[in-house]
């Protein structure tokens, strides 16, 4: 044993990247567990002093060496396998850990005692053991034993460390970071399995409801499970619902927020639990309701949708329940591939539409290229009449083939290859009757999904597919799972913070005792920041530790930050769980990029790692990784391809891969032998496929009668009867399909045999086929097609099974590559969906710290994924004043005044510790940004004197300039004009709204602004709650500017009108380019964290119930009125929005500033003391058509004359074109221009007579600008020449270059048929002739006629129609037949 221990430990001080992960890949193996359990038998075996401490000097110490090695946690090494050796150390339950470690202690105080000191190696060897015991199981931080030994280890370290060197530093840091694990670990239950009996009555105030009253989850209920997926334990629940889900009519268990409502699960557990049921509700609700209707409405929605005829009746788009869906008709498996990246993939046909089918080829692929029906990644769901469902998305999208037409081709699978794969078969718009599309299936495949899948139609509507298009299966279902698997491993960081415990005790926190004590993260223990990263020039020495800290008065002083993010740095610094505040304008995402300068500067001390930043939205990451790279921050990856960002786009994890070094030579070896079994079940899986596929298929009926059958085998597909003769087959072929038919007919039969028989299927087992009646002859080959499927179906789901199995190990061994390059980042980049898509790979990283952009519009279900089992510091920078994260169902959301409180599943996990969750009856602590640096005064007084008391106005702020052309810098223009179907309906049975005045008023506005010559592209926005006002304002601007729309309103727009809600925008030009020429359109929703120098706002809402609509919420508001830098123009009714408390009291200080009126001041910059005032649409061009007044312009043009328009801006001005005559002469003629004095006048174009060319020709017309280049001017008059190429004489223009002019004479030379050449001749060179334009002439042997088709060359004619024909038959070679004039 001493042996092993000291080759093993000369490996790891020696050996090379390559033998040391051989190493601990070999004690990761069962042989290899079985030396650790050894080594601590030998360490717990021995009694009596002097064998316990000879086996703790030379088995323990060695053995504690080897593990806390510095090769052995290395970033590249095998995290897993390092994971599994240390919770064998501590076992499943614990026990053998806990003897372990106390008698390593034991040890360390008995050899203390003996020799009053213990070195520095063997004390880092210890503690280092347990702390990786303790972080590594989640089961050690519960046990109070190891807070004993703990202490006892300290204790020891520090009377032993006579000497602080930087060893003891590092193991007085891993003991106190030891000791807040211990403390923090949560000592409440969790997840509870059986019945929740144990409420009391006195836990309900009045009105809550009892444990009685709730019905429970799956066996928990009092009636039993709901149905096969209704189950406690959310890690058992399938994410998509099930066939006995759909058909269900019991409600699912939807859990409540509140504490007092009763739950099966308690702690972090119940957190877990309401988000997962939730989530999954608000996204797979609809669908399962939605399947339920299709189900029983089969008939309606399905069959009758299939059996109509007419063009256009059966669209296959369609609203159930408020969702829309589409139908697609009678769909067919094609094919089956497979592939590593997608899985298996299915090649299905369906119905066109009919509107589509009744388009020509050039419409109807237009039409597939518009619509958003099907697109990658939508979902999709494989129903049949039996009502059983197969989920599927889509994997790739082809609208046209460009190889493979598919014009007129079948639908029935090629057999001549049986591995070529089938995705040529056909695309979404050749074939005018049927689609294609390539399909993937969501779950491992079922014995439901392959009867749903190649159950053959035997007539129309036996089976549809329902898609979702406003789904995207990525954007939740990686959540989904991650919930899952944070519950199935209970490993998530923070839990005392995440679920308050009334059993946990919680500190005050000493300078404020309403708020409680947030522990410092652990990597900071006993470490010294340096903060010169984020000084001004010419400070140094700035320092910060928890020993030592700085006030807020020393960081601003030494620093550009102001008071209120000096403090939230220094609180993000101290708190494990940090949590800013940042109002509108307040620099949010400043104070993220100096956190990050500041962790990187230290990231060797504290060895936290890659810096993982999340954001909700590719935008918003976007956006913050420019930022650090415009403050000199490198080694940055973004995980994800969605980058808008071409800068953001060259950090990818692709293009790290690509260059970085290349993996090792045995990783290489591994992933070919795993693509090698990949592709063998690939084949297997493939062949199964086209077997259940083509079940009547000879192909694959004759090996299973042969191996199955033999008997059967040899009748039917035997050449010689039983005497040996050769069978009597009629006509030629002898092919298998052939003699099935034969048999099938009835053909081979050699025995009498009833007609009418219909023996049951037991006797026909027994019986030869020779000598069954037609009816049995099917029963019997029905039967064998059964045993097929059934046989095929069998080793399908076992081969898929190993597939997935294969797939993942091969995902496995790629992402050994990617958490290379992971683990060497500075910083790691990536969306909330894009985390729980890669968590496997980032939960294996080491990486301490988490930055969160926006935490406040992120739902909770996404920043609980996020927090990883090593994470020791969080930072969540947001305002939950603002936007609240988005949701589908109304019926959740905290907004919904019938009920939606009591679930809030749209409160941020930020908003809930801010303003839900008490600790121990304290507040859980908040950093506030209190500068803003955004809104000039006046603006930011709308926000300061509602939401945000403490505001301050950095002082840069009031010197923001006026707003050109306009009176007042913020102003509202109220009025009285009706929304869109006020009293009746909406916007064309859209579920949005529209107010036209409004929208012509804010085109108005956007105009006589731009008209001004001072604004920019970008700098005026226009802002509206509604996409059907945006689609307005979009289609009124795109007829003068340039409109940019936001992604995400895109993607709503798009919806809209496939929805048919909204009608397609038509192309439009960009017009007044020397102006404004970009505006930006945006929603609310889709407009925070954005600002510009102007902002317009449409309210749309105005109507007689005064229905405030989405502005009814205070966080809207918010967002909405603080986008602003320069000036703010609201148009809206303001006695529809006065209901609102928020609205009515921004009213009231309009009011007060004389800021709100039915008439909207403009202003002319350059008559200031006239006062201009709009309250039409129309007034703009009336008063102020060119952006100032109606007098005239006093400034004279360029050219000395008086300018002719309206008083308006200087840069129009300078575009304006002179409309006097020009009085300049041409310098070389004296000809006077004609054109207007701001015209170019370019050249002469005066008409001149009687001035020969060079040639001596005399052209009828010439233009005066001519005459300075008469070689150049081209002489068309026609002349006799012989052309150089082919000695032809033809007649060519004078200016013709005869070298390259065509000769259209006729060719006339012989072709291979036979026949003359009728091509021009420039088309022929000296061998190669054009095609044969003659008919083809030859003679038919049966009749007098000759062939009358186009030349065919060699080809044999086809026959005559005439009835003496027989078989065409060729004249052969022989003189050309002369015919038609030739």
């Amino acid at each position: 044993m001493e042996e092993f221990l000291a080759t093993a430990l000369q490996i790891l001080q020696i050996g090379s990247r390559k033998t040391v992960d051989q190493l601990i890949l070999s004690l990761g193996s069962d042989a290899g567990l079985h030396r650790i359990q050894q080594l601590q038998q030998a360490v717990l075996i021995p009694s009596g002093y002097e064998a316990v401490m000879r086996s703790f000097t030379l088995h323990c110490i060695p053995f504690l060496q080897i593990l806390t090695h510095a090769a052995m946690h290395d970033p590249l090494a095998p995290k897993e396998v390092v994971a599994k050796l240390f919770n064998r150390i501590l076992s499943r339950r614990g026990t053998r850990g806990r003897e372990f470690f106390l008698r390593v202690v034991q040890c360390l105080e008995d050899a203390y005692a003996a020799e009053g000191s213990i070195t520095e190696d063997v004390l880092y060897a210890v503690a280092l053991a347990m702390f990786n015991t303790v972080n590594l199981n989640q089961g050690a931080l519960v046990q109070k034993i190891f807070q004993d030994l703990a202490l006892r280890l300290e204790r020891v370290v520090s009377r032993s460390a006579t000497v602080t060197s930087d060893k003891i530093m590092f193991v007085q840091r891993k003991m106190a970071r030891m000791r807040v694990l211990l403390q923090n670990a949560d000592p409440t239950p969790h997840t509870v399995v059986s019945q929740p009996t144990q409420f009391h009555q006195t836990q309900f105030h009045p009105g809550n409801v009892s444990p009685s009253d709730v019905d429970f989850p799956g066996e928990l209920s009092r009636e039993g499970p709901r149905h096969d997926n209704d189950h406690a334990d959310i890690a058992k629940i399938k994410v998509l619902p099930t066939r006995d889900e759909i058909i269900s009519n019991r409600n699912p268990f939807l859990p409540q927020r509140s504490p007092d409502y009763p739950h099966h699960c308690q702690g972090i557990s119940r957190i877990l639990d309401f988000q997962f049921r939730l989530l999954r509700e608000d996204t797979c609700g609809q669908i399962r309701e939605v399947l339920n209707i299709v189900m029983e409405d089969w008939n309606d929605l399905v069959v009758q949708r299939t059996n109509r005829a007419a063009p256009g009746s059966n669209s296959a788009q369609c609203k159930v329940l408020g969702t829309r869906i589409f139908i697609h008709t009678n769909p067919k498996v094609e094919s089956v591939t497979c592939s590593n990246r997608e899985g298996i993939v299915l090649i299905v046909s369906f119905d066109q539409p009919s509107s589509v089918q009744a388009l020509n080829s050039t419409q109807r692929k237009d039409w597939w290229e518009t619509t958003k029906s099907l697109s990658a990644g939508s979902l999709l769901c494989l129903v049949d009449r039996e009502k059983r469902v197969t989920f599927m998305v889509v994997s790739e999208r082809t609208v046209i083939a460009t190889e493979h037409g598919c014009e007129n081709r079948g639908t029935e699978p090629a057999d001549a290859n049986p591995r070529v794969v089938q995705a040529p078969l056909g695309d979404l718009a050749s074939n005018d009757r049927r689609a294609w599309i390539s399909l993937r299936l969501v779950n491992n495949i079922t014995q439901s999904d392959i009867d749903t899948i190649f159950k053959v139609n035997t007539t129309g509507g036996q089976k549809s597919l329902v898609e979702f298009p406003n789904l995207l299966f990525v954007s939740f279902d990686p959540i989904l799972r991650s919930l899952q698997q944070v519950s199935r491993h209970n490993k998530l960081p923070f839990q005392k913070w995440l679920s308050p415990s009334p059993v946990v005790e919680y500190s005050a926190d000493p300078r404020s005792e309403q708020y409680v004590e947030v522990s410092p993260p652990l990597y900071i223990t006993g470490v010294t920041l340096n903060l010169d990263s984020i000084t001004k020039p010419g400070y140094h020495g700035l320092k910060y530790s928890l020993n030592k800290q700085l006030t807020v008065a020393q960081l601003q002083e030494a620093t550009t930050l102001d008071p209120g993010q000096c403090e939230a740095l220094l609180a993000s610094l101290s708190r494990e769980l940090a949590l800013i505040q940042g109002p509108p304008g307040t620099g949010k995402s400043y104070l993220g990029v100096q956190l990050v300068k500041v962790l990187l500067a230290n990231r060797r001390a504290t060895r936290i790692g890659p810096i993982i930043c999340v954001c909700y939205t590719n935008h918003a990451l976007d956006q913050f990784l420019e930022h650090l790279l415009d403050e000199g921050v490198t080694n940055i990856i973004r995980i994800g391809s969605r980058s808008q960002s071409s800068r953001v786009a060259a950090l990818s994890l692709h293009v790290a891969i690509q260059n970085a070094p290349r993996a090792p030579q045995s990783e290489r070896r591994l992933i070919a032998q795993t693509i090698s079994k990949l592709q063998q079940i690939e084949r297997n899986i493939e062949t199964t496929c086209r077997q259940l596929l083509q079940l009547s298929n000879p192909r694959y009926l004759k090996p299973f009668l042969e191996t199955t059958y033999p008997s059967a085998f040899s009748e039917i597909f035997s050449l010689v009867d039983d005497e040996g003769f050769e069978r009597a087959i009629r006509g030629a072929r002898r092919d298998d399909k052939h003699l099935l038919n034969e048999w099938l007919a009835g053909r081979f039969n050699t025995q009498s045999v009833t007609p009418n028989s219909n023996r049951p299927l037991e006797t026909l087992r027994q019986t030869s086929v020779l000598a069954m009646s037609e009816a049995e002859r099917y029963t019997i080959l029905d039967f064998w097609q059964q045993q097929m499927k059934l046989r095929g179906s069998e080793y399908l789901e076992q081969a898929v099974m190993d597939y997935d199995e294969q797939r993942k190990f091969l995902s496995s061994q790629h992402q050994m590559q990617d958490r290379r390059c992971l683990q060497e980042a500075y910083v790691i980049g990536v969306t909330t969906t894009g985390l729980a898509l890669h968590a496997d790979l980032i939960r294996s990283l080491d990486a301490k710290v988490l930055i969160c952009e926006e935490a406040a519009e992120v739902l909770e279900a996404h920043i609980l994924t996020a927090l990883i089992p090593k994470m020791e510091h969080a930072i969540l920078i947001g305002d939950h004043l603002q936007l609240r994260p988005q949701i589908m169902n109304f019926d959740f959301s905290v907004e919904n005044p019938r009920g939606g409180t009591a679930y809030g599943l749209n409160t941020s996990l930020f908003e809930r510790m801010v303003e839900v969750e008490r600790y121990g009856g304290k507040r859980f602590p908040i950093a506030k940004l209190d500068t803003q640096r955004r809104m000039h005064p006046s603006i930011s007084n709308l926000v300061r004197n509602t939401l945000y008391p403490g505001l301050k106005d950095h002082s840069s702020t009031a010197e923001r300039p006026n707003v050109t052309g306009m009176a007042k810098r913020l102003f509202w223009m109220d009025h009285r004009n009706p929304e869109e179907g006020d009293g009746n309906q909406q916007l064309q049975g859209s579920t949005s709204y529209a107010n036209l005045w409004e929208a012509d008023m804010v085109v108005g506005v956007v105009q006589h602004l731009a008209r001004q010559g001072i604004y920019k592209s970008g700098e005026i926005a226009v802002l509206s709650p509604y996409l059907g006002q945006l689609s307005i304002l979009k289609k009124k601007l795109a007829s003068t500017f340039e409109v940019v729309v936001g992604e995400r309103d895109q993607e709503q727009l798009d919806e809209m009108i496939a929805a048919g809600q909204l009608e397609a925008d038509s192309k439009q030009v960009v017009k007044q380019a020397d102006l404004l020429s970009e505006v930006r359109v945006a929603t609310v929703d889709n407009f925070q964290g954005e600002e510009a120098k102007v902002i317009v706002i449409s309210l749309v809402r105005s109507n007689s119930k005064h229905k405030c609509g989405f502005l009814k919420t205070s966080n809207r508001i918010n967002v909405l009125i603080s986008r602003a830098q320069e000036g703010m123009y609201i148009i809206g009714n303001a006695e529809t929005c006065s209901k609102v408390p928020m609205w009515n009291d921004i009213i009231s200080m309009l009011e007060q500033g004389r800021n709100i009126d039915r008439q909207l001041q403009i202003c002319c910059p350059r008559h200031p003391r006239l006062r201009i005032f709009v309250e039409d649409p129309q007034d703009f061009s009336r008063l102020s058509p060119e952006g100032g007044c109606i007098e005239k312009c006093k400034w004279l043009l360029n050219c000395g004359h008086p300018c002719v328009n309206n008083c308006h801006s200087e840069i129009l001005h300078q575009n304006t074109v002179c409309p006097v005559r020009c009085t300049r002469l041409f310098e070389h003629c004296r000809h006077p221009c004609p054109k207007t004095c701001g015209e170019p006048c370019g050249v002469c174009n005066k008409m001149v007579k009687g001035v020969p060319l060079p040639c001596g020709h005399v052209p009828k017309k010439l233009l005066c600008h001519q005459l300075l280049d008469l070689p150049e001017v081209w002489c068309p008059v026609l002349i006799q020449r012989k052309l150089e190429r082919c000695g032809h004489t033809a007649m060519v223009p004078c200016s013709e270059n005869p070298t390259r002019y065509r000769c259209k004479m006729q060719c006339w030379g012989i072709l291979p048929c036979r026949h003359w050449c009728m091509s021009e001749c420039w088309v022929c060179s000296e061998n190669v002739h054009g095609p044969c334009l003659a008919l083809c002439g030859r003679k038919y042997r049966a009749c007098a006629h000759i062939c009358e088709d186009p030349c065919h060359g060699a080809k044999p004619c086809r026959p005559c129609n005439c009835a003496a024909t027989v078989a065409p038959v060729n004249t052969g070679p022989g003189q050309p037949v002369f015919y038609g004039g030739y």
